[in-house]
């Protein structure tokens, strides 16, 4: 099998699983700092937003904590709003409160980007057996990410689109995913004759 992993949390965690010949491989990388390829006239707008103050926009510049506030101060520049620093949290929760409309749009451009993310890694790996999404952002907010774009972001790959339909996504609830995969490779060790 072939799975990919991503998380958004302080950065933007990316990597892969294979699975071959009974045993499970890691594959690691820095697909946060894969440059950002924005699909959408607001993805432009934000992505043009950011390199007033970026060299480069990397993918983590928008899908991490410090990402939505990014997108946040580009958004409320754009629609000529007045800029203040705001935390990931504070737009979460004008969200939830229904009280700040560019928190609301902050965070769909948000989830729809890591959806076409996640739709380009499963492409890159070949993972077409599922994408596990960790990071603290998802894990507090599961409802937000089910009620947003992700799916759409994830699955909107033009000729590909009937295979990325198929590709399952899920959201890992587990509270220290990390100590379980490192007990799982503990335990394979420890089993291994000789």
């Amino acid at each position: 099998f072939t799975t990919a992993v991503m998380g958004p949390g302080t950065g933007l965690g990316i990597g892969g699983l294979l699975g071959r010949g009974g045993r499970i491989y890691p594959v690691s990388g820095e697909g946060g700092h894969v440059g950002f390829a924005p699909e959408s006239p607001s993805q432009h707008k934000v992505l043009q937003q950011l390199r007033l103050d970026y060299e480069r926009v990397s993918n983590e510049r928008l899908l991490s904590g410090p990402g939505l506030e990014n997108i946040y101060r580009a958004l409320a520049s754009i629609h000529e709003q007045p800029v203040a620093d705001i935390t990931a949290a504070e737009i979460f929760s004008r969200v939830l409160a229904n009280e700040d409309m560019v928190a609301a749009e902050a965070t769909q451009l948000f989830f729809e980007a890591l959806g076409q993310v996640a739709g380009n890694l499963v492409l890159t790996l070949g993972a077409y057996d599922g994408i596990f999404l960790a990071g603290g952002i998802l894990k507090r907010y599961p409802d937000l990410l089910k009620a947003s774009d992700f799916r759409a972001g994830f699955e909107s790959k033009g000729r590909h689109r009937g295979l990325l339909e198929s590709v399952p996504t899920s959201l890992i609830l587990h509270p220290q995913p990390g100590l379980l995969g490192a007990s799982h490779c503990a335990r394979e060790l420890h089993d291994q004759p000789g």
